[in-house]
């Protein structure tokens, strides 16, 4: 009955833990034994960190590129080239993950890597060739704004001249002087970008701690 045919594959079941011990024992020292080695010898990782503060119009903070902008680019145009160029140079691909972010309600852009010292000069040098291609397209966006601020106060010259050359035109003058001083004030307050930091090492190591591989490691053997 079922009954029945239930007790013997259980037995069956048995009979074959028994018989195979042996292999078990070993599956599970070999578990055991990798993961410990693994956490003996595995080297600690840790955070990388920089952070770039993109150019803005000084008001509020307001940044003359969204921040959206300049993650697409980043992930989609600067990066790859970078890896090529590693590519090139080392004759290898990038030994590392680059991951970029924008904190919310901010003008600051950042790239985060995880390594082992070995290749923190490594980190260091991707960093510093994407945060370069980041000033360069920033101090652009800059030299362009600032160029337009320019073009429109020359074109206010203008209309201020032939206004002092008219007559009933001092309500127009004022306003007319009053933008053009806006204008100065807002190519004044013009902040470039700056680069706050570059590969900033955490303090604290990241990745699974090795108690916690040991016990994953035996529970998988088990």
């Amino acid at each position: 009955n079922h009954g029945e045919q239930n007790d013997i594959t259980l037995v069956d079941l048995a009979a074959v833990l028994v018989q195979n011990r042996i292999a078990f024992f070993l599956v599970f020292a070999l578990f055991a034994v990798s993961g410990f080695a693994y956490a003996l010898l595995a080297p600690d990782k840790h955070q990388y960190a920089s952070l770039v503060q993109l150019a803005s119009d000084g008001v509020g903070q307001t940044p003359l590129e969204a921040p959206a902008a300049t993650l697409a680019s980043l992930e989609n145009r600067w990066l790859p080239d970078v890896a090529d160029d590693y590519l090139d140079s080392a004759g290898e691909k990038l030994p590392i993950e680059v991951t970029f972010s924008n904190p919310n309600g901010t003008a600051l852009i950042r790239v985060v890597s995880e390594a082992d010292r070995d290749d923190a000069e490594t980190v260091e040098s991707i960093h510093e060739a994407l945060i370069e291609k980041v000033q360069v397209s920033q101090a652009g966006l800059l030299t362009e704004t600032k160029m337009a601020l320019e073009r429109e106060m020359e074109s206010l010259d203008k209309v201020i001249e032939g206004l002092q050359a008219g007559r009933n035109t001092s309500q127009a003058l004022v306003q007319m002087v009053q933008r053009k001083a806006n204008l100065e004030s807002k190519a004044d307050r013009l902040q470039s970008a700056q680069t706050l930091a570059i590969a900033r090492e955490s303090q604290e190591t990241i990745g699974p701690r090795r108690v916690v591989v040991l016990v994953l490691a035996a529970g998988v053997g088990a």
